[in-house]
């Protein structure tokens, strides 16, 4: 039997996984830990894209709507560091192992985790924005605010699928001839709809000349 033939498929036994740990098995662990966590969050995602609001949203008042705005936004930021610590080149070839060092399942499982808490703050983050109760003037603002987070968490989503994807095409990879060690990146790139920060920017723009920001 052929390496190829022993590498599992993403979802199947994790207890066979650890105790047999077939060639980048650290890598099938880590894409199952991706894949499990995020479809914990299916309800939440779904209630992100039907924009649904919570009934105890936050009440902030005209002369406060700039710091909540200013204090949430330093969240997210805060919060998206996080993501290239989590997916650092160095960081990830200790998590995974090396051929002097198998990697840890323990962190392995708590580095998808912490990952995918980054995309579970991101559907709150949002939900707490369009939630928040401020006056008229100011809910399109909050609405667009919130918007920001929608690419982010799309990309995210398709790093979760391509990790799993990734991971469906390692027995082709194996069976290839050569003796070149594999090579499995594992890279997510956040970035902000460019449309929605300028309509943002314009209605924030539009409120300070209305003397409402």
């Amino acid at each position: 039997m052929g390496r190829e033939d022993r590498v599992p498929a993403v979802g199947a036994g994790r207890a066979q996984l650890l105790a047999e740990r077939p060639d980048y098995w650290e890598y099938f662990h880590f894409a199952d830990a991706l894949v499990r966590r995020l479809a914990e969050h299916d309800a939440a995602w779904r209630d992100h894209q039907l924009r649904l609001v919570r009934a105890d949203g936050e009440h902030v008042a005209p002369g406060d709507v700039q710091d909540h705005i200013d204090r949430s936004s330093r969240q997210m930021v805060g919060m998206l560091r996080n993501v290239s610590r989590l997916l650092d080149p160095a960081a990830n070839a200790t998590l995974f192992g090396s051929d002097e060092r198998y990697g840890d399942p323990a962190a392995i499982e708590h580095h998808a985790e912490r990952l995918v808490e980054i995309y579970r703050f991101m559907l709150d983050w949002a939900a707490a924005l369009r939630s928040t109760r401020v006056a008229e003037d100011h809910e399109r603002l909050f609405d667009l605010l919130a918007s920001f987070a929608d690419q982010p968490l799309s990309e995210f989503r398709a790093f979760v699928e391509s990790c799993a994807a990734e991971m469906g095409n390692v027995p082709v990879l194996l069976a290839t001839p050569g003796d070149a060690p594999m090579t499995l990146r594992l890279a997510l790139t956040v970035t902000v709809d460019d449309v929605v920060v300028r309509a943002y920017e314009k209605e924030a723009k539009r409120l300070r000349r209305r003397g409402k920001l």
